[in-house]
């Protein structure tokens, strides 16, 4: 079977046989086409309409939480405009840790809770460290959309390129901490775990914090369908 995550930016691509995944792909999901799904059936999580509609036709069933397995309570939330990713998170954190909060480090930054009962109490949804630089870039008539880096700087430098990276990726830093103390506070957890393509750039700044299970999204979608 082919479980599918498709985000703003990337899609991951991974085959579910034999009680585990293989063949985990990641492509850009402007390139995403049915040619890469390998042949059976394939469960899938969207939040790119086009990307959506260029997979109609194909068999492939998409996850919502309005439908689907019920091991989650999405009923506090407007779950019809729930994004996909965030319910199939909300199934994984429910699955792997009964209860906590999933921090999606993406083109968006996401914040999804799940508290000991299996409810879900949304969270929060922020910019991520690409589109911030994308937006200084889009907004402004001199400031270069600069490379990402690996590490947040300790000071800020002496050129453009390195405020740019002082003020998003150590700004970034801060407003994460900022609504992860205001998140816990309204739910109360000890499990906090990041998951997403820029994770291992937030997890060193977040003691006490976890990267959260490989395939962690891609578990959740076929949780969310049922099918696990």
């Amino acid at each position: 079977m082919n479980v599918l995550n498709i985000g703003n930016t990337h899609s991951t691509l991974g085959i579910w046989e034999k009680e585990r995944f293989t063949g985990i792909e990641t492509v850009a999901t402007a390139e995403l086409t049915p040619a890469l799904l390998k042949p059976g059936p394939t469960v899938a999580a969207s939040v790119v309409p086009d990307a959506t509609r260029r997979l109609a036709g194909c068999g492939v069933e998409f996850i919502d939480a309005l439908h689907g397995a019920k091991t989650v309570d999405f009923g506090g939330v407007d779950a019809a405009a729930l994004g996909a990713d965030r319910v199939a998170n909300a199934f994984a954190m429910r699955h792997f840790f009964g209860c906590g909060v999933a921090v999606d480090c993406g083109t968006a930054i996401t914040f999804d809770i799940v508290d000991k009962s299996g409810r879900f109490y949304s969270g929060g949804i922020a910019p991520g460290r690409r589109l911030m630089r994308r937006a200084l870039k889009d907004g402004t008539g001199l400031l270069p959309e600069i490379r990402m880096s690996d590490t947040a700087p300790l000071d800020f430098g002496a050129d453009t390129v390195s405020n740019i990276r002082f003020g998003v990726d150590r700004g970034i830093i801060g407003m994460v901490k900022e609504l992860l103390a205001c998140v816990q506070k309204c739910v109360p957890s000890e499990t906090v775990v990041f998951t997403g393509g820029d994770a291992a750039f937030f997890l060193p700044e977040f003691p006490g914090c976890s990267a959260a299970p490989e395939n962690f999204t891609l578990y959740g979608i076929l949780l969310a369908a049922g099918m696990l």
